[in-house]
């Protein structure tokens, strides 16, 4: 959504990537074909080295079908940027704040639920740690084989949330562990672990049986053990992430435990 960004060019990059994840032969071409922009055009605008003009923000806007006070909160959006005035920024700003529904000209919920929700935020952060690691968004789309828009604005908002420190070529994330669980919507939790379900149904049929473990065992259970059982897959997985992350890192992987119930429940009366 337009109003979760303080700049119009993450925006676009956001609708980019969008149309990508659903398309994966979408291109940026495509994309600029779409604005009514040349493709050279559409990229400067969006490495941020040239800007765009109050009526090309009209015309894009409504391309992409934004209406009422989106379209006004997108236009301002371009005009701040293009504003030197200290009092005119400060006037736009405030402008942006009152067409915002939350009031809030940033919120940062909107960033750890996507930190959160979208696995490839917590593998760039790993992705940094390896020793062929190369401080690229294009490289680092195509180790992840996600989009470079994707790419682009995960390595914005792990920056934004103290994550990420890119200091030229030396980036480095700032802590092992990350935000507590109370910190995040339940939603959140759902999309992630979905998500990273669907990569391993890809693991099945695109990396060699040495490459991965999949293995899995159904039991009957004693439902007051559940509690116990949390703890040890806990301590497995903690012991597991300390055994592989030492020494030379070349790859990233995702350890996933699944412990669930396939019985039905019935109702007792």
């Amino acid at each position: 959504m337009i109003f979760e960004h303080t700049d119009y060019r993450n925006f676009l990059k956001e609708e980019l990537a969008r149309r990508s994840h659903l398309n994966p032969k979408y291109s940026l071409r495509a994309y600029a074909q779409h604005l009514k922009m040349s493709p050279g055009q559409l990229s400067r605008v969006l490495q941020g080295k040239k800007r765009m003009s109050s009526e090309k923000a009209l015309e894009v806007s409504s391309v992409l079908k934004l209406k009422g006070n989106k379209r006004e909160y997108f236009c301002n959006l371009v005009h701040l940027d293009s504003t030197k005035s200290p009092m005119a920024k400060e006037y736009i700003e405030n402008k942006l704040k009152d067409i915002r529904p939350s009031k809030d000209f940033y919120v940062l919920e909107t960033d750890i639920f996507k930190l959160v929700s979208d696995w490839y935020h917590y593998a760039i952060l790993e992705l940094v740690e390896c020793s062929d690691f190369k401080p690229s968004a294009r490289w680092i789309s195509r180790r992840l084989e996600i989009s470079q828009a994707e790419t682009e604005l995960a390595i914005e908002r792990l920056k934004r949330l103290n994550l990420l420190i890119c200091d030229g070529k030396q980036w480095k994330k700032t802590q092992n562990t990350y935000l507590a669980s109370s910190d995040i919507p339940n939603e959140a939790f759902r999309k992630f672990h979905k998500q990273t379900l669907e990569k391993a149904i890809d693991s099945i049929e695109n990396q060699e049986v040495q490459e991965r473990n999949l293995s899995s065992v159904t039991f009957a259970v004693d439902l007051s053990k559940l509690s116990e059982a949390q703890q040890l897959i806990r301590k497995f997985r903690c012991n597991m992430e300390k055994l592989l992350s030492e020494g030379h890192k070349t790859e990233v992987y995702q350890l996933a435990v699944q412990l669930f119930r396939i019985t039905k429940k019935i109702k007792t009366s």
